[in-house]
């Protein structure tokens, strides 16, 4: 089972007039590159957060928004009215209502309890809050990784059936184009006159030599396994795509290697197919994880 790199997760948790949301997406990448934002409440708790997310996610540009929406707590100071309106009414009975509110604002503001400042650090509640909201959306994102890996499974299978299909068509062009190739050798020793050259033994052995460097029946055995060996990490529980990567390298091979000998015009065409399709397969692969 393979899973996507790319990702989406998203959750939730509203208390006491409080959402705090937690939301994760993520891109393909050669290594984890996690852009991790929170409010400045959670930062003690940010590097417990990012060993989290590390385990989790293993590859990937990622980026991790923590925020507190609806929140008293803004990370600003408040100003508390009803402290202020209560010291006014104190002042209005001591001068006689003739207070004038503005004249006395900036003394008023220092009085006690009238500004309080914002809590700098989150209490064991809200890091076990911020602690669950994370597991869920981390659930919800490697669900979504799994669902796109899915997919990309479904592609992989049908690529390499069409490598099976081609395979099979130049094995039916195989015994023509060898006896092509024989036929054309034997016309142009019967034009050199070569039949009157005195070691024909030797000459009979360059020419099984020189047909036996045009054979592709290994290239196609070792295509054809490294297939089979591709299918075999797909279904695996430890697949990944830097795996699946080496071996679409050794299939390249095999399809250039069986190109460079095939001298057949037909071959030729299932080969160039055959480098499309894989071209496609390392696009897509370089989205796994």
């Amino acid at each position: 089972m393979i899973k996507s790199m790319t990702g989406f997760g998203r959750a939730t948790l509203a208390t006491n007039g409080n959402s705090l949301t937690v939301e994760i997406r993520s891109l393909n990448s050669k290594f984890l590159e996690l852009n991790l934002r929170l409010p400045s409440v959670f930062s003690p708790a940010e590097m417990l957060i990012r060993t989290q997310l590390t385990k989790t996610l293993e590859r990937g540009k990622v980026d991790v928004n923590i925020s507190l929406g609806n929140a008293t707590d803004d990370g600003l100071a408040h100003i508390n009215t009803d402290a202020i309106k209560h010291y006014l009414n104190q002042l209005k009975k001591i001068s006689g209502n003739t207070t004038d509110t503005a004249q006395y604002l900036p003394q008023l503001l220092t009085l006690p309890q009238v500004i309080s400042a914002p809590k700098t650090v989150a209490d064991d509640k809200q890091i076990k809050q911020l602690d669950k909201v994370l597991k869920e959306a981390l659930t919800a994102f490697n669900s979504f990784r799994v669902q796109e890996g899915q997919q990309l499974e479904k592609e992989f299978k049908q690529q390499l059936k069409t490598f099976e299909k081609h395979i099979k068509q130049i094995e039916k062009i195989e015994p023509e184009r060898i006896k092509n190739i024989r036929g054309k050798l034997q016309q142009a020793l019967a034009e050199l006159s070569v039949k009157a050259v005195a070691d024909t033994g030797r000459l009979e052995q360059e020419l099984i030599f020189y047909i036996e460097k045009l054979d592709v029946s290994e290239e196609k055995f070792r295509l054809r396994s490294h297939c089979r060996y591709f299918a075999e990490v797909l279904e695996s529980n430890d697949a990944n795509g830097k795996k699946l990567g080496f071996i679409i390298q050794e299939m390249g091979r095999e399809i250039n290697t069986l190109g460079s000998k095939a001298n057949h015009a037909t071959i030729q065409r299932h080969v160039v197919e055959m480098k499309d399709e894989l071209e496609k397969m390392k696009e897509q692969i370089a989205n796994v994880l």
